[in-house]
């Protein structure tokens, strides 16, 4: 028998002839069993169990000598082997007996390197390599037959068109790693395994989306793919490169499952950060892969129950249960969300506001589009931090998936040639003829920069519709593409810009349930908000005083700090959905009005919302110079005129109606259903005794653990100046609120800013 020996990159000391410990710069072992600890003391790489048994012969019998061997044994621990006599293989034996058969030289792994921009990152590799005779290095080329178990792929641009041919040939079952070893950041991964990891494809499409100046410029120029141009080669890039390839490949090749497989680490040779990516498998990229084909008209209830999570509102998880499995998208790199970073303005926890970077697809050539889609952020709101970043990445998400792709099914025809009932663009957007004719005027203001009016629509002009459900019916409903998907090819079409795509009913969640109700709860608070604010009528007021949750005098202390005073408005109207508007001025000749909004079957849920939403705005106004006038974080033109020009005593209707008594909550409340599916139905039966249909496309990707849905309500309001016959003019009126309709010139002149 072979003597046995300790693991050589084990320290192994036994003390008090009780205690066994085994230390290295990893882990620690400790273990309390005197007759463990009696056979470890005699193992010297000299003993074999025959001697072991001889020497503690009166002490323990042959057969503990033998459990106790074999415990050490199955731990790892002990193995009968010449002992290491360099670092390499005692680096080797570290990871125990995972690695014996490949220190064993049982078979040779073999790595090809393709250099697409002769770094010699070959050369390096070899090298860091040298020290293992079961690793084989050798350079490789397309113009022949590629013979290893792992091909490196070194390229200066992951986006490089090379690689797709490569993709292509590779995907007959070569696991090969991408690496960048030149530029500000180094590049090590992903490793892919064709069938199970993300292919290249996958990758590309995540890196194009986050690259939009570049994808901006190539379409300008007519290159073939965005490049960016490393700024050289940095002293240690290559090497930084080499030493993590090295592990995985030799992680790889010992049997274990490595690092990189569906994952990339990008290290920047500068502030020496390193930042792990995880590669997302899109299925649009499998051919044969059901799930790649989108259903934009599957819309099916669930009998999900209503969680009641404060201003998150009825969910079917906990907000840290939903960021722990999205967590991943975000990356500068390849995320759907290139960002998260926090907001916050106050140093008590009170406000909790993030802001994530949304990745949209180029549309068109439009320069103010471009550099609206690089300041382009989701915004994240809630009462606790993680509130506030799952609203941030959902929000995000819910943009990033409204995003038009080439594998959306799709109907090009025209609206007189249609056979299946569809939603009519002037029946959504709600704008005038007085509009239509003015148009050109208005898009040149500045200040309506996101309210722009579009083209009458052509209704013999051929346009794509994508498939939605009428909740209302159940039957198939077809929406004009553009109305719902950002960057819509229809879109460009500059002679028949018929609509612009907005977020309003847009909404994710963790289940389709989920998304469809809180997509219904923004089409009911823009609606509320547009009844409310174009006829400039003032509401009732909240009694905050009444409101039991200590959240409420919280804020308002700490509004306080910013001499800022808090008012909640009780916007709800015909329907059956409360709605809130929170506002907040300073004590100034500027009062920086701030305002947010929030709607919800609950009202306490409701009322929250405006109020984090509130919250969300305090960043961009929060910030004096030594006069104390304001330093706006801001550039919109619209929201500047606003802070700047508008006051309580100039806008009376924005404060509590002072001839009728503040409300409560409680006065709001009714019984509701108790699971997601039925409270969705609640809405879509009261939007449905008001004569209003809803329609749903669900926008959910096959790549993204996240509901989307776009909710549409052909009837109801935007918050932006929309001026056409409806609601906005009848629904006052029927309320009471005022004794005849609005005419169109006496509408609010401004939409809201936002």
């Amino acid at each position: 028998m072979n003597p046995l020996r300790f693991r050589d990159s084990l320290a192994v000391d036994v003390i008090d002839g009780t205690k066994l410990f085994l230390l290295n710069d990893e882990t620690s072992v400790i273990v309390e069993n005197p007759n463990t600890a009696a056979v470890a003391a005699l193992i010297n790489g000299e003993r074999a169990i025959p001697q072991l048994m001889n020497e503690l012969a009166g002490t323990l019998s042959p057969e503990q000598v033998f459990l106790e061997v074999a415990k050490l044994q199955r731990a790892g621990h002990v193995i009968s082997r010449d002992s290491a006599d360099d670092p390499a293989t005692t680096y080797l034996e570290s990871f125990g007996k995972a690695t014996d058969d490949f220190a064993g030289n049982q078979r040779t792994f073999t790595v090809g390197v393709l250099d697409l921009v002769d770094c010699a990152l070959g050369e390096s590799l070899s090298g860091a390599l040298a020290a293992y005779p079961q690793l084989a290095v050798s350079t490789v080329d397309l113009s022949g037959d590629i013979d290893a178990d792992l091909v490196v792929v070194v390229a200066g641009d992951y986006l490089d068109p090379a690689l797709r041919e490569i993709n292509k040939r590779f995907l007959d079952g070569q696991h090969w790693i991408l690496t960048k070893p030149m530029g500000r950041e180094v590049y090590a991964g992903p490793r892919i395994l064709p069938g199970e990891t993300a292919c290249w494809e996958s990758l590309a499409d995540r890196i194009q989306a986050n690259r939009q100046v570049e994808r901006y410029v190539t379409g300008k120029v007519g290159r073939s793919y965005p490049a960016v141009k490393p700024i050289g080669v940095s002293p240690g890039g290559v090497a930084l490169a080499t030493g993590i390839l090295a592990n995985e490949i030799f992680a790889v090749a010992a049997g274990m499952p490595g690092e990189l497989a569906g994952s990339m680490r990008s290290i920047d040779v500068k502030t020496y950060e390193m930042r792990e990516h995880t590669v997302v498998k899109n299925p649009q990229f499998s051919v044969d892969d059901p799930a790649s084909l989108r259903r934009t008209s599957e819309v099916i209830l669930g009998n999900y129950p209503a969680l009641h999570l404060e201003d998150g509102g009825y969910r079917v998880c906990t907000p840290k249960e939903t960021f722990e499995r999205l967590e991943h998208h975000i990356s500068h790199v390849c995320g759907a969300v290139s960002r998260l970073v926090t907001l916050n303005v106050d140093e008590e926890g009170i406000t909790h506001s993030y802001a994530a970077g949304h990745n949209f697809g180029m549309m068109g050539d439009n320069m103010d589009l471009l550099r609206n889609n690089m300041r382009g952020q989701s915004g994240g709101k809630g009462r606790t931090e993680t509130q506030a970043k799952v609203s941030g990445i959902c929000e995000a998400i819910e943009r990033y998936s409204g995003v038009w792709t080439p594998d959306i099914p799709e109907t090009l025809t025209t609206w007189n040639s249609l056979s299946t009932r569809a939603i009519h663009p002037r029946a959504y957007l709600n704008y005038s003829d007085a509009q239509y004719d003015s148009r050109d005027e208005w898009n040149r203001d500045p200040r309506n920069r996101l309210q722009k009016i579009p083209m009458i629509f052509d209704e013999d002009r051929p346009v794509h519709f994508t498939a939605g459900r009428s909740l209302t019916t159940g039957e198939e409903v077809l929406v004009p593409s553009a109305m719902v998907w950002f960057g819509h090819p229809d879109l460009d079409q500059r002679d028949h810009l018929y609509t612009m795509t907005d977020s309003n009913g847009g909404a994710s969640g963790n289940v389709i349930d989920e998304a469809v109700l809180q997509g219904l709860c923004e089409v009911y608070e823009r609606d509320a908000v547009a009844l409310w604010w174009f006829n400039r009528i003032a509401r009732p007021g909240i009694d905050l005083a009444s409101v039991q949750d200590p959240y409420v005098k919280q804020m308002q202390d700490f509004y306080a700090t910013m001499d800022r005073d808090i008012w909640v408005l009780d916007l709800s109207n015909d329907l059956s959905v409360p709605t809130f508007a929170a506002f907040s001025k300073r004590h100034h000749e500027v009062q920086d009005l701030m305002v947010g909004f929030g709607a919800h079957p609950d009202p306490h849920i409701a009322f929250f919302r405006a109020l984090t939403e509130l919250n969300q705005f305090l960043p961009f106004i929060r910030q004096r110079d030594a006069d104390g006038n304001t330093i706006y974080s801001v550039d919109d033109a619209a929201t500047l005129e606003w802070c700047q020009t508008r006051t309580v005593e100039s806008d009376p209707w924005v404060a509590p109606d002072p001839n009728v008594p503040l409300k409560t909550l409680e006065s709001l409340e009714r019984d509701l259903p108790t699971t997601l599916g039925d409270i969705v139905r609640f809405c879509v039966d009261d939007l449905a005794a008001a004569g209003m249909e809803t329609v749903v496309v669900n926008q959910t990707r096959p790549d993204i653990d996240l509901a989307v849905a776009k909710v549409l309500v052909p009837g109801m309001r935007h918050f932006w100046r929309r001026t056409g016959p409806g609601r906005i003019y009848d629904v006052p009126v029927t309320l009471g609120w005022r004794d005849t309709p609005l005419t169109e010139a006496e509408v609010n002149p401004i939409g809201v800013f936002f």
